[in-house]
């Protein structure tokens, strides 16, 4: 992907949002590498450790764990649809990083539909966890 100023394609940073560390330095990065890039947020992202060439957009909403399972539930749905209307209306260049929940729903569906409606679609998955 080229980095010229007039050349830069939209890139679309999808986190599982589970851990902060890896969520900011993934995108943080992205960042040094001269890239500018949307990070789809939830409440939880560490915004102020972000650099200032990523734009948090929360689609996520809360991901707290007091919340019901009806919340919770709800909530999950409302993300994934919010997710794919904005990648259909921006086409954007999608990276997914991370694993993302239910894997059923994001590994094989999602995937699909993130692969028609985005100019291209990359994923990077922590194989692993070196934090342990």
């Amino acid at each position: 992907m080229s980095m010229e100023q007039g050349d830069r394609e939209q890139l679309l940073l999808v986190s599982h949002g589970y851990e902060a560390i890896y969520e900011r330095g993934f995108c943080n990065g992205i960042a040094d590498a001269g890239a500018q890039a949307t990070l789809i947020s939830s409440d939880r992202t560490d915004r102020a450790g972000l650099r200032p060439a990523i734009r948090c957009v929360n689609l996520r909403g809360s991901q707290a764990e007091d919340r019901t399972r009806w919340s919770k539930a709800f909530n999950l749905v409302r993300y994934h649809a919010r997710l794919l209307r904005y990648v259909a209306l921006r086409r954007p260049v999608v990276h997914v990083f991370g694993l993302l929940h239910p894997a059923w729903l994001c590994g094989v569906a999602e995937g699909f539909l993130f692969r028609l409606l985005s100019r291209r679609y990359v994923v990077t998955a922590q194989i692993g966890r070196a934090h342990v």
